[in-house]
């Protein structure tokens, strides 16, 4: 179960948004849905999600540019928050790129939902919110 754990999704197919909205309700977390990047820093401030879950591919501004946002926010809560990409073009230097900028974990689309379900329970276990993410910015738990 997710109960009280706040999700942001931020993807620009809506299909996307409502199946991760859908699966992560079912285990009774607390979903917003963004569809670009500025959507979701207007959103991140106030919600304070314990976790992101971003496409990378997404238009105008991409995954790793709210990556880099994200963690220069002044907020110490939410620039430490953890932060999923999500992708559906795989290639070796693009995972590595996930890697290098800082994301705690990639899923690759399709997305397997046990995955996903097991990654946002990971990340947002009590033990690894009181984790200290400014020594981890820019490493990977998972790769």
């Amino acid at each position: 179960m997710l109960q009280n754990r706040r999700v942001l999704v931020v993807d620009d197919h809506e299909d996307s948004r409502s199946l991760f909205e859908h699966v992560l309700r079912c285990e009774q977390a607390y979903v917003m849905l963004a569809s670009s990047v500025s959507q979701a820093l207007q959103i991140v401030g106030c919600y304070k999600p314990h976790l992101i879950l971003t496409d990378i591919a997404l238009p105008g501004e991409d995954g790793f540019s709210l990556l880099r946002q994200i963690r220069q926010m002044s907020l110490g809560q939410i620039k430490r928050v953890p932060v999923v990409a999500v992708t559906g073009f795989v290639s070796c230097d693009l995972l590595s790129e996930v890697q290098q900028a800082g994301f705690q974990e990639c899923l690759l689309k399709p997305v397997d939902l046990d995955r996903l379900l097991q990654t946002v329970k990971t990340l947002t276990s009590p033990k690894l919110v009181e984790f200290d993410w400014d020594t981890r910015l820019n490493q990977s738990i998972f790769f």
